[in-house]
C-alpha cells in the first residue's frame, strides 16, 4: 500500500489522525518526519526541529530515523526501535536525558518535570547510573529537578548504558520496576519539558499504548499544557485508537482526519463527547450505550406503549433502529426491549 498523501500539518494545531489498523497511520507519520527532516537539512521548513515519539514499544519509524544517532540539529527519536531486530524500553530514557545534560534546561522546563514525577507519585528527583567498567562500582548521578546543579560526568564516561531510579515513598525504584503505563507517561511528559524547541513539530505514534482510561483522557491535556507553559508553538501529529484522546483535546485547536478514506485535515466539534458518541461519529464504531442507539430504542418503546406499533411512524422509527445493526448477547440488558420491538415489527408480538 503506497503512504497516503495528505496536506502538510498546520504549524501551531494539534492533527488527530484515526483508522483502521493497516490503514497507512504510521506510514504516513514515518513519512512526514522523513520530508520534514529532510527539509530542515536543507534549511527550507517551517519547523525548526522534529521529535519522534511512539506509545507501541514495535514503532513504525523508518530506518532512517531511528538508526541515526541523534541529530539535535534537526531531530530527535525517542522511540523504542533500535533497528531492525532490537527493541529497548530503556534507550528513549538515555536519549531523553543525553538531551538534558547536553542542553541548559530551563528553571521552567525544570519545574515542570519536577511536577510531571510529582503526578507519578515520585519525587522531583532521577538517579543516573553508568555501569562500573573493570570491576569498579557503578557511578550514580543526582538530576534534582527543584535544586538543578548539572552533574560533573567525566567525559569518559559513556551514558548509552545508564539505568535510571527514581523514589517512591522512601523505596528505590529503577524504570524497569515503573508500570508500562507510568514509564509511557513519563517519558511523554518529560520529551514535552525537555526536547522541544519552539515551532517543532511532534510525531506521536499511539500515546494511549498501555494507559488506564483516565490517563488516556488526560495524557493530550497534560501535554498540550506544559507545550503552552512554556510557549513552544509545536504543531503535533498524533495517531490514536482511542475516543478518549480524540475527545480530549479541544475543537479550537484540534484538526482530524481518519484513514483511509481521509484526504484533508478537517475541524470536528468531539472535545468532551461520549467515547461512544466520538465511537459513531468519528470512527463509524456502533456502541450499543451511544445516545443516538438509546434514542432509537427508547422511541419505538414509547410508539409501542402508545399503541402505535402498526403505524408508519412506527415502521421508520424501527428502520432508524437497524441502521445501526445490533447483536446483543441475550446477558446484556438491552436484549429484551430490543426483541421486543423486533416482535412488533414482524408482526409476532
Amino acid at each position: 500500500m503506497k503512504t497516503q498523501v495528505l496536506p502538510r500539518p498546520i504549524p501551531g494545531r494539534v492533527h488527530i489522525l484515526t483508522g483502521v489498523n493497516g490503514s497507512g497511520k504510521t506510514r504516513y507519520i514515518s513519512a512526514l518526519a522523513d520530508q520534514v527532516i529532510d527539509d530542515l537539512k536543507a534549511g527550507d521548513s517551517e519547523f525548526s526541529h522534529v521529535v519522534c515519539l511512539s506509545g507501541p514499544v514495535v514503532d513504525k519509524y523508518s530506518q532512517r530515523v531511528y538508526r541515526q544517532t541523534l541529530d539535535y540539529e534537526h531531530f530527535t527519536y525517542l522511540g523504542y526501535r533500535r533497528n531492525n531486530n532490537l527493541f529497548s524500553e530503556t534507550a528513549p530514557f538515555r536519549e531523553l536525558f543525553k538531551v538534558v545534560l547536553e542542553r541548559e534546561p530551563t528553571k521552567q522546563s525544570l519545574n515542570l518535570a519536577g511536577s510531571c514525577l510529582q503526578q507519578l507519585n515520585l519525587e522531583p528527583v532521577v538517579v543516573l547510573v553508568l555501569p562500573s567498567e573493570k570491576g569498579r562500582r557503578d557511578s550514580e548521578y543526582t538530576l534534582d529537578f527543584d535544586g538543578w546543579v548539572k552533574p560533573a560526568i567525566p567525559p569518559s564516561r559513556s551514558t548509552a548504558r545508564a539505568q535510571f531510579a527514581f523514589h517512591r515513598n522512601d523505596r528505590r525504584l529503577f524504570l524497569q520496576e515503573l508500570s508500562a503505563g507510568e514509564r509511557s507517561f513519563l517519558l511523554l511528559m518529560l520529551a514535552f519539558c525537555f526536547c522541544l524547541p519552539t515551532n517543532s513539530l511532534v510525531v506521536v505514534d499511539e500515546p494511549e499504548t498501555s494507559l488506564h482510561p483516565e490517563w488516556q483522557l488526560t495524557v493530550m491535556s497534560t501535554l498540550l499544557d506544559i507545550a503552552a507553559q512554556l510557549m513552544i508553538n509545536a504543531t503535533i501529529v498524533v495517531t490514536t485508537h482511542s475516543p478518549l484522546v480524540v475527545a480530549s483535546i479541544s475543537n479550537e485547536t484540534s484538526l482530524t482526519c481518519e484513514f483511509p478514506d481521509g484526504s484533508e485535515w478537517k475541524k470536528e466539534t468531539l472535545f468532551g463527547q461520549t467515547s461512544d458518541t466520538v465511537l459513531l461519529e468519528h470512527f463509524g464504531v456502533v456502541s450499543p450505550r451511544s445516545p443516538r442507539v438509546i434514542d432509537a430504542i427508547q422511541r419505538c418503546l414509547t410508539l409501542i406503549s402508545e399503541g402505535k406499533s402498526k403505524s408508519p411512524e412506527f415502521t421508520g422509527a424501527v428502520a432508524n433502529l437497524e441502521k445501526f445493526q445490533l447483536a446483543l448477547a441475550e446477558s446484556d440488558p438491552l436484549f429484551k426491549p430490543l426483541q421486543t420491538i423486533r416482535k412488533f415489527a414482524r408482526g409476532t408480538a
